[in-house]
């Protein structure tokens, strides 16, 4: 007896993707293959991005972390959490204006809402750390309704 298979990637991931379908065949069927067949996975989570302005800093300097997030999704999305990890060599000279935003021990996030293809970006002070080095923070993009994520990182070097 022949068997089927498919072969695919993971499709979670969001982008197009070209699926396709061979038969082996067996005694009575001769082998065969399925025309393409393109399925396209949507994103469910913005985008997330940081950088660091300047990237390089003296020690003890203080350097603005852009945190952003992008709906690339086909739709707009109620409640975006967009927040960051700061570690512990870091210090936050100013935090955000307003009701929406929350800090908890060291993760800093702030709610909103993102129309589709808009982006959100959230303009932090971070003072260095004062031992030269250089020095990693995460952040992320969490869409509240369907819990999908995205991360990013981005390094600051002290010297």
């Amino acid at each position: 007896m022949g068997k089927a298979t498919l072969d695919f990637v993971n499709l979670s991931t969001p982008g197009t993707f070209t699926i396709t379908a061979e038969y082996s065949g067996d005694a009575d069927y001769a082998p065969s293959s399925s025309g393409p067949v393109t399925q396209t996975i949507l994103a469910n989570a913005a985008t997330a991005g940081l950088a660091f302005t300047p990237p390089t800093v003296a020690p003890g300097g203080v350097s603005r972390l852009s945190v952003s997030a992008t709906n690339n999704t086909p739709k707009a999305m109620s409640g975006v959490a967009l927040g960051v990890i700061l570690t512990m060599n870091f210090t936050l000279v100013k935090q955000p204006v307003g009701g929406s935003c929350r800090r908890s021990m060291n993760v800093l996030y702030c709610l909103f809402s993102l129309k589709k293809g808009a982006t959100k970006q959230l303009l932090l002070d971070i003072s260095a750390p004062t031992t030269p080095g250089a020095y990693t923070m995460n952040g992320y993009a969490r869409n509240i309704d369907t819990m999908d994520e995205t991360g990013a990182s981005a390094t600051l070097t002290v010297e």
